[in-house]
């Protein structure tokens, strides 16, 4: 039973709920029995759904009741206001009952050597109003991208979102350390050369051979790799026997090797014979398992290169090392060249050293001479690259309006809730080489970052130093943080002077302070104003020399990512049509007084709309007042989801969370995970509250789908979303190797990449792997400004081919009501209410043509029409767009192929 306390929480509670929403709760039927006790509730199997859904909710006596209570709570998303106020306070008081030093965060302070733990911004931030400018000057300098072009904005530009039918990230080029002349330093570009095949590597061993023993970190990781690779063998099936043998067959055990590399060199050696005695010695691939013997082929090659690398291994004879190198070394190259810049290192090794890069190098690439000393990674000249072009980026931008009330970020929410200070992974990020740093009382103090509710934070970090994003491969943090720190922001754009962030500190279009400047007034003085920091143990990606960086350069990334987030923060549209509707019901008053015919018919529509929108089950999961799952309103109340959540200390143990959350909150338990129904057999399973499959594109790779043909193979856009992983991409040795970059963040990735099971992103995966189901489900994102934001849904096609899709709110009825991937299929875990209902034979989402029109009435008129005039806090500097991938010999775009963002 109860307490006293909680009985009058619960009551307090529904008092406030049923004062709020008295002209909404008229609609609920009179005919509906007494609520239960809430102890009685306890004891019966409750329903996952208030909603009255067939395939959701399990019939049972007296359930309809909890379920009006529920939808009467629900009730209040239309009132943008009263959410987040309520959201903000009872985020605050679940906030004051976690513990902020949890065990796992002890471990790394003691790890880092930190001394204290930070964990809100008193005493970080000293100006609110300048760090906003801060931040919307980061986010919107072309400046900051390696080729002095591309912006956060470059991809979030048009109602926070991208319009261009694909987005376009970087060229793929290595960062160098010399000198650009000084029109071309003034633009913001840096200086960059191709990228050599050998080059990947010597980028991580600069970086991080300070922290780590290179050589016996590789030798882990191909023990990792030897003993996974053992089990496919032993497991049989499509295991591609031949391929694998005829690269073993090249390399043997080098004399002296560690126990652990020899036992599990001669397991997978046994393992290969033992299944190619079983199938006669032949092996063969048969078809349509081309794409898992791609994997376990990328990942054998990853370890014989890393063991290359390290010495264990070294080519069987010279026949082997040459059969090997004709293989492994890109066409042109030069051995004597390349032995020239890895003195030291055998010729065994050199192969390893080339191969673990060999896939991120253009066959085309032309390899210059490196200048200086053996650790310059720096070119003669800037090669020509005429080939290259800039990445289409696999995954539409979201928008950036209203991202402040997400809880965690991306489309597969990889971007953690807590913001550590330098990446987007939290509280699981690999150590940060840098450290941050305070000044008190005259002696320096490393603490430790972690910011609840930093999601915004989080996001803004991954971005700036990804090659595929924003910046030359090997770029770190100091290396932006010397480029700008002295540096005029926003100095090649124009600036308004009636920018409703920037225009105090504008005087002719050009802002008048510069970076270092911001920091100063938006931050505290102990977060930069001392000079050398004590101990800096990552090293220059680029020279591997030891890092003597000042406070201000260390702490970049921190005032990097909470001043994005304090910009982001005043993004919010809550000023639609829509709005304006739900305020006059809200006070009772008529929706079609005063105005014309026209006027009047428009509000019936957008009514009739929002009605049709919420009986087929969209409004399941965009949940109001942002029309978005995975929100902080809707994980944590008062915005319910409707599924029961996990109790992590017992998977069997579900608690109601409607009951909870009258109750005031539970222990022990996530509420963003979340139980439903899945087919084929209705069987409860978890997933991440707010993340749904919805069947865009394929949610199971290739080598687990059966009967397609080659073709069809080809066309497979799998997409894991949130049921990814924090690993290396076996996809191709290109995407293994760019995903340490991608995925791994800019903590010190060989605890990540030495796990014996990889960092899911997925919350319900970590808790409950087997009773997850989560595989190709995406965040749902906010549907304010829908009209403006195409193209839609995560997966980016192109614009003129026959992929092409998505361009209109019309088609996206039209997946809702056949819900196929690029293949003509419906995905395995698709969300329970996209399946035609075998009973009723109805697919619930499938909106009737008669309805459509009012649907995207109501989609249309979620438009604020301040972020379509540009009108603060959406109003932005000048910033030139990319057209086209195409690029110049330094990388950029010419200025023929850049369109004004204001111009789309």
């Amino acid at each position: 039973m109860l307490e006293d306390v909680t009985a009058m929480k619960r009551c307090c509670v529904m008092v406030w709920v049923l004062l709020l929403c008295l002209p909404m709760a008229a609609a609920v039927a009179a005919d509906e029995p007494a609520v239960l006790k809430s102890e009685e509730l306890r004891r019966q199997q409750t329903p996952p759904s208030p909603q009255r859904k067939p395939w959701l909710v399990i019939p049972h006596g007296g359930m309809k009741s909890e379920g009006c209570e529920r939808q009467t709570l629900q009730n209040i998303e239309t009132s943008f206001e009263d959410v987040r106020k309520l959201s903000a306070e009872l985020r605050a008081g679940m906030l004051a009952r976690q513990p902020v030093l949890t065990a796992q965060r002890r471990q790394r302070m003691r790890d880092e050597r930190a001394q204290v733990i930070v964990s809100d911004l008193r005493g970080m931030v000293r100006d609110s109003q300048l760090l906003a400018a801060l931040g919307k000057a980061f986010f919107w300098d072309q400046q900051v991208g390696s080729d002095g072009q591309t912006a956060c904005a470059s991809c979030h530009f048009r109602a926070g979102a991208d319009a261009r039918p694909i987005s376009f990230g970087m060229p793929l080029r290595l960062a160098v350390s010399v000198p650009l002349d000084a029109a071309a330093a003034a633009s913001g570009l840096e200086p960059s050369c191709e990228l050599r095949a050998d080059q990947v590597l010597r980028v991580y061993e600069n970086r991080w051979g300070g922290m780590v023993n290179f050589p016996g970190q590789l030798n882990l990781l191909a023990v990792q790799g030897l003993r996974k690779l053992t089990l496919a063998a032993q497991a049989g099936g499509f295991f591609p026997v031949q391929q694998v043998r005829e690269r073993l067959v090249l390399l043997q055990l080098a004399d002296g090797v560690p126990e652990d590399v020899r036992v599990s060199w001669q397991g997978l050696v046994t393992a290969v014979s033992g299944q190619a005695a079983a199938v006669g010695g032949s092996g063969g691939v048969p078809g349509g398992a081309e794409a898992f013997a791609v994997e376990i082929l990328t990942r054998l090659q990853l370890v014989l290169d890393a063991l290359l690398c390290s010495g264990a291994v070294r080519a069987a004879d010279a026949a082997a090392a040459s059969a090997y190198a004709a293989v492994n070394l890109p066409a042109g190259t030069d051995v004597a060249e390349l032995q020239g810049r890895w003195p030291g290192l055998s010729s065994d090794q050199l192969l390893g050293v080339t191969g673990l890069g060999r896939a991120l190098a253009p066959q085309e690439a032309q390899f210059g001479r490196a200048v200086a000393d053996d650790t310059q990674l720096a070119c003669e000249q800037l090669l020509p690259a005429t080939f290259q072009r800039r990445r289409e980026l696999p995954r539409n931008a979201p928008s950036v309006i209203n991202a402040v009330f997400s809880d965690r970020l991306f489309h597969d929410g990889r971007a953690d809730s807590v913001f550590n200070g330098y990446d987007h992974l939290g509280d699981e990020a690999g150590v940060d080489g840098y450290g941050k740093w305070v000044v008190r009382n005259g002696r320096w103090c490393r603490v430790l970052v972690r910011l609840p509710d930093a999601a915004l934070a989080s996001q803004a970090t991954a971005p700036l130093l990804s090659a595929s994003e924003m910046s030359w491969f090997g770029r770190q943090y100091h290396h932006v943080a010397r480029k700008l720190l002295d540096r005029v922001p926003l100095s090649q754009q124009e600036v308004a002077g009636s920018d409703s962030h920037l225009g105090t500190l504008v005087r002719d279009g050009k802002v008048m302070l510069t970076y270092r400047q911001l920091i100063q007034r938006a931050f505290c003085d102990e977060w930069w104003c001392g000079g050398e920091v004590p101990a800096v143990a990552e090293r220059d990606a680029l020279t591997g020399q030891v890092l003597r960086l000042q406070q201000v350069e260390a702490n970049f990334s921190l005032f990097w990512g909470v001043a994005v987030m304090a910009y982001q923060q005043r993004l919010v549209s809550d000023q639609s049509e829509f709005d304006e509707l739900m305020r006059l019901r809200r006070a009772g008053e008529s929706v079609t007084a005063g105005k014309s015919p026209e006027q009047a018919a428009q509000a019936k529509a957008i009514l009739a709309g929002f009605r049709a929108f919420q009986d087929h089950a969209c409004a399941d999961c965009h949940r109001g007042p942002e029309f978005a799952g995975g929100t902080r309103a809707t994980v944590f109340g008062p915005v319910l989801e409707f599924e029961d959540p996990l109790d992590p200390l017992n998977d069997a143990a579900l608690e109601n969370q409607f009951l909870v959350f009258l109750g005031g909150g539970g222990a022990g338990r996530d509420e963003r995970i979340e139980r439903m129904l899945f087919w084929p057999d209705r069987a409860p399973r978890f997933y991440d509250s707010g993340y749904y499959n919805i069947g865009v594109t394929s949610d199971r790779p290739v080598s687990l789908q059966s009967g397609l043909t080659a073709e069809q193979q080809s066309c497979v856009r799998f997409d894991p979303g949130v049921g990814g992983v924090v690993e290396l991409d076996f996809r191709s040795e290109s995407d293994a190797l760019q995903s340490i970059a991608g995925t791994f963040g800019q903590g010190m990735p060989m605890p990540l990449l030495l796990r014996t099971s990889p960092l899911p992103f997925s919350l319900a995966r970590r808790r409950a792997e087997r009773w997850s189901v989560v595989q190709g489900a995406f965040r749902t994102p906010g549907l304010r400004n829908i009209a403006l934001t195409a193209p839609y849904f995560h997966a980016a096609f192109k614009a003129d081919g026959p992929e092409q899709k998505f361009a209109t709110l019309q088609d996206v009825l039209d997946h809702y009501e056949a819900p196929y991937n690029e293949l003509g299929r419906e995905n395995v875990d698709l969300h329970p209410a996209l399946r035609t209902d075998p009973e009723t034979g109805v697919r619930e989402t499938a909106i009737p043509a008669s309805q459509q029109a009012d649907v995207v009435r109501f989609l249309e008129s979620l438009t604020d029409p301040r972020v379509v005039r540009g009108e603060a806090p959406f109003d932005h500097p000048t910033l030139g767009i990319p057209l086209t991938n195409a690029v110049t010999p330094e990388g950029q775009t010419a200025t023929e192929d850049l369109r004004q963002a204001g111009d789309f």
